[in-house]
């Protein structure tokens, strides 16, 4: 693998979000020199000794044509030996995009077809659907009309998202409505979403990730994680604390359903929510790209980033069956302290609860094995990370 794109050993990361950093570091550390793309929301990535050079470029969504303009320019001057879109928009752009490529470096991510049918959760929850794999209710509303209609069909609370996986909803992935109260104060933009919302009846449990590795419709690496508190009070959002256990056998075999009938090659990340008490589980996603919480993954040894980079360069990546170790704690420290301000900035907490929030989050960083910036080699990503999260009267 280290030697799999010769002489040349120059890759560029798009996102400047926390698995860029870990792809960074690995990468790094195996021979090749990493530049990273300068938009993003973390801004870890300028901060990492790992890290040769950032590039600043235009808006891939609002300036398209600019933006390959720009790449294809910065890659012919730095000799580009690949392209590797790390942050979702980046996958989606090169997928929707796929015929402008040529002319430039190989671009590290999966078959674009099938990318776009991950994407599009609509076709995923149909196919989850034809396959047997049980899921909460779920349908489409495309004006306030039908979303009306429809959350009395389906029954409150109910679990309201954008089709489009970029897309927000007042700012979130994701919103939900427990009652009619809270149904009256919802502000939606349907010009802004005009191919409609996703709503499904709310399902009750934790969030458990498969990470995994495929090839022609064959897992052969595996990793079950389940998200112990994430960074939205509902439960919903981003993932800021976890543990990886041993694989549970009906969501492994929902998960090999799933990737045999879209003959999955590639690395991704399947989602359920499971009822800890009944074992119940609802299907949510598979995102086909590297994770967020990438730092888990490359901690147990599946090598993801490593495995794609050698599927797209050389047609051989290493499929010798492996799953990760249950037992592995993981935590975002600063993903805990930003929600945790977003929150009492919003009014959703008081002060004092802000405070015992603060101090909860010490408790899983001082416990965990793994963290989602913080490294001792490569420690002031994380500082940054934590100096930004803090509030300035506690800067001060």
């Amino acid at each position: 693998m280290a030697d799999s794109i010769g002489k040349n050993r120059t890759i560029l990361l798009l996102g400047n979000y926390r698995p860029a950093l870990i792809l960074a570091r690995n990468l790094a550390a195996n021979g090749y020199k990493i530049i990273v793309g300068m938009q993003g929301s973390d801004h870890c990535c300028e901060h990492s000794r790992f890290v040769s050079q950032m590039w600043n470029h235009s808006d891939c969504t609002e300036h398209g044509s600019l933006f390959f303009h720009e790449l294809a320019h910065f890659a012919k001057v730095h000799d580009l030996a690949a392209i590797f879109p790390v942050a979702e928009r980046y996958v989606r752009f090169f997928a929707e995009n796929s015929r402008c490529l040529s002319g430039l470096p190989p671009v590290i991510m999966m078959d674009k077809q099938l990318v776009k049918k991950c994407l599009d959760k609509l076709f995923m929850m149909r196919l989850a659907k034809e396959l047997g794999i049980p899921m909460a209710e779920f349908t489409v509303a495309r004006t306030a009309d039908e979303l009306d209609k429809d959350l009395d069909r389906l029954g409150l609370p109910v679990v309201i998202r954008p089709l489009g996986s970029v897309k927000r909803l007042n700012g979130d992935k994701a919103i939900v409505v427990r009652n009619r109260t809270e149904v009256d104060f919802l502000d939606i933009d349907w010009q802004q979403n005009r191919e409609g919302l996703l709503l499904q009846k709310k399902f009750s449990g934790l969030r458990h990730n498969i990470y995994f590795a495929a090839a022609e419709g064959r897992i052969v690496r595996y990793l079950h994680a389940v998200i112990t508190r994430t960074d939205r009070t509902d439960g919903t959002g981003l993932a800021v604390d976890g543990i990886t256990v041993e694989p549970d056998v009906e969501l492994r075999r929902q998960t090999h359903s799933l990737i045999k009938a879209l003959n999955y090659s590639g690395v991704g990340c399947a989602q359920y929510l499971v009822n800890e008490s009944t074992r119940e589980a609802s299907f949510l996603e598979i995102n086909p790209r590297i994770a967020g919480n990438h730092a888990v993954p490359e901690y147990a040894g599946l090598e993801l980033g490593r495995f794609l980079l050698a599927m797209v360069l050389t047609g051989k990546p290493d499929l010798t069956p492996y799953t990760g170790p249950a037992g592995i704690r993981y935590s975002w420290t600063s993903g805990h302290l930003v929600a945790t301000k977003f929150s009492l900035r919003n009014g959703e907490i008081s002060a004092g609860e802000a405070l015992r929030s603060w101090l909860l989050a010490v408790v899983p960083a001082l416990r965990a094995d793994v963290h989602m910036i913080f490294s001792w080699s490569d420690p002031l990503p994380a500082l940054h990370a934590l100096w930004v999260a803090l509030p300035p009267l506690w800067r001060r």
